[in-house]
């Protein structure tokens, strides 16, 4: 299927691929209440914007162009599929689901403070915003932060954190900013992933010298969770 311009699958409309290439040459807009689904090709050089489902099931499915899952989007992926989507995604809908046995992977940026439900596995290979600066993001299953990937966490009165009911898998490089004017004192802790269990840590992590003589130093203990202490230490004593 080939659309030279833009793509609207209105309320109750479908749009099925199986195994062929959708091809949008503007934006793709599906509707609350629309569903596109299948597998193979789905290309929007126009990104996407969903506020219905997206649904994807039994083989790979890889979704060109920026995607939006806007209020009442669902993106879900089940069946034992893997889902990849090659550019960035804002999400703030109701849900993007991976399914047991499945799993989403993510090369693009991913922000937005929308839950990541089902017991399948979502893997980060690009940059993790997790919230709207800052914001909660919870997982229904496992989580894999790739070699490649950059986990942004943002310090403030609240804090951006990951809830994980799974495994988390930690590599790539955490960086660390302070919200506007908001400066910690020695000895507050910080709350970054919350997992059931977790193995790795971070290749490296950026942004944790707050001043001259104080340094968040990661905290990582054996029951999932991953921290930041403010200390009085130079970078390397940390």
């Amino acid at each position: 299927m080939d659309f030279a311009q833009d793509l609207t699958n209105e309320a109750d409309g479908e749009i099925n691929n199986f195994d062929g290439s959708l091809l949008v040459g503007g934006a793709a807009n599906n509707e609350a209440e629309g569903f596109v689904g299948g597998r193979g090709q789905f290309v929007a050089d126009g990104g996407w914007t969903n506020q219905g489902v997206m649904a994807f099931s039994a083989g790979t499915a890889d979704i060109l162009g920026d995607v939006v899952n806007d209020t009442g989007g669902q993106i879900v992926t089940s069946g034992g599929a893997t889902t990849t989507i090659f550019d960035d995604v804002e999400h703030n809908g109701d849900e993007i689901r991976t399914s047991s046995d499945s799993r989403t992977v993510i090369f693009g940026q991913a922000s937005g403070a929308g839950p990541y439900t089902g017991a399948g596995t979502v893997y980060f290979e690009g940059d993790l915003r997790p919230g709207n600066s800052p914001g909660t993001v919870t997982f229904g299953g496992d989580v894999v932060l790739g070699t490649t990937s950059t986990t942004q966490i943002e310090l403030g009165e609240t804090s951006d954190q990951l809830l994980v009911d799974g495994n988390a898998s930690i590599d790539g490089e955490l960086n660390v900013e302070l919200l506007g004017d908001f400066t910690p004192d020695h000895g507050d802790q910080f709350p970054v992933i919350t997992a059931g269990t977790r193995d790795g840590e971070f290749d490296t992590i950026e942004g944790i010298q707050v001043a001259a003589d104080l340094t968040l130093a990661p905290i990582y203990d054996y029951a999932g969770h991953i921290g930041l202490m403010l200390i009085a230490a130079a970078p390397g004593d940390a």
